[in-house]
């Protein structure tokens, strides 16, 4: 799995436009083959700052996507931003739940 990661920060006054692109975005990649998750947040402190996570299934499929027409507008929207962004490309090997947690709670107690 790949799991993309964009963080930036934005005008107040591009905020809404940024908003609604990344919304048309999601929708469209959303369907894409090999996308498992696409998800836009903003910081509850300041909700000009926007981090974007996409999940892929395979490397094959990501590149796909980066030379398409929505990537190039996650790009414009990159452009956009009011400091340099931050963008990262994550190989997973492995993913793991609340089992984990279960796990490491069992230890701490026996």
């Amino acid at each position: 799995m790949i799991v993309f990661i964009l963080s930036l920060k934005v005008s107040p006054s591009e905020r809404k436009d940024v908003v609604s692109i990344f919304d048309r975005i999601a929708g469209s990649t959303s369907v894409k083959p090999g996308c498992k998750k696409v998800k836009l947040y903003s910081d509850v402190d300041n909700d000009d700052d926007f981090l974007l996570i996409e999940e892929w299934e395979a490397m094959s499929d990501l590149e796909r996507y980066v030379a398409s027409d929505e990537f190039r507008k996650i790009m414009a929207i990159m452009d956009m931003a009011i400091e340099a962004p931050d963008i990262a490309f994550n190989t997973v090997s492995s993913v793991v739940g609340f089992e984990l947690v279960e796990k490491i709670r069992a230890r701490m107690i026996a």
